[in-house]
């Protein structure tokens, strides 16, 4: 069934152009895990010579996917592989084209491959590249604000590193925060949030100000399971919730929310 409806898309998508187009079907292959037709439509609709942003950051988005899901004993081609899509992604960076969105997540794109070559290469090379990501998230904010997976990558920087290494927890908060300002039900934003906050386990009086990304005078464990409760019922309103949606809420769960 998952083929027949992978190669019905794709017909879809046969019939349309890159401009205006409808990617809810690619985007519907991803969600399912299903990469291969998925990379092949993308590769379809991909020009060198008039590239789409929109195109793009799917294509980087499904090729890291494959990389990702490479064993741990394979880190050595893990990071050669992350390298060649990096390389990829440099010069279209600034020539492809498309509207805010899209070019905006072309660099958040950019920012999670770097961050995931330097897991690939191990814990100095990682911390070596925060300046990258945050650089890469910092450009996909500047063309558009309103766009929140570069706050909340950032947020999940900030919550790795140790203060010495330029991590902040209180601005952890602001950054996980801002994100579900800009989109309130994201459950990757709400889980990972709630995680995140009841670790950092601040008490009522450290958040008096309301300063760190809960409300003020509450404390951090509380207002984790207010994050539990809205991931939750987001969660439920889902038609058909993704794999990756039910692990993350999985890995909540887990966490005792």
């Amino acid at each position: 069934m998952k083929y027949a409806l992978a190669c019905l898309s794709l017909l879809i998508l046969a019939s349309t152009t890159a401009f205006g187009q409808d990617f809810s079907a690619l985007d519907a292959l991803h969600d399912s895990r299903a990469f291969e037709p998925e990379l092949a439509g993308l590769e379809k609709l991909y020009s060198p010579a008039d590239p789409q942003a929109a195109v793009v950051f799917r294509l980087v988005r499904v090729r890291q996917q494959f990389i990702a899901d490479l064993p741990s004993t394979m880190n050595k081609e893990k990071v050669a592989r992350f390298g060649e899509l990096l390389d990829f992604m440099k010069p279209l960076l600034e020539k492809a084209r498309g509207n805010a969105r899209d070019r905006a997540t072309l660099y958040y794109w950019n920012a999670v491959v770097i961050g995931e070559k330097g897991a690939a290469k191990g814990a100095v090379e990682m911390l070596l590249g925060t300046g990258d990501i945050r650089n890469n998230c910092d450009k996909s904010i500047a063309i558009d604000p309103g766009y929140g997976d570069p706050y909340y990558l950032k947020a999940l920087l900030d919550l790795a590193l140790p203060g010495i290494a330029g991590g902040s927890l209180s601005r952890m908060g602001q950054l996980y925060e801002k994100a579900l300002q800009l989109d309130p039900v994201n459950i990757w934003y709400l889980t990972d949030a709630a995680i995140s906050i009841k670790h950092r386990n601040w008490d009522a009086k450290a958040n008096k100000e309301g300063k760190n990304g809960v409300p003020a005078g509450t404390a951090d464990r509380d207002f984790a399971q207010v994050l539990a409760r809205r991931a939750a019922a987001a969660y439920a309103a889902l038609a058909a919730p993704s794999l990756e949606l039910k692990g993350k809420m999985d890995a909540m769960h887990a966490a005792g929310l």
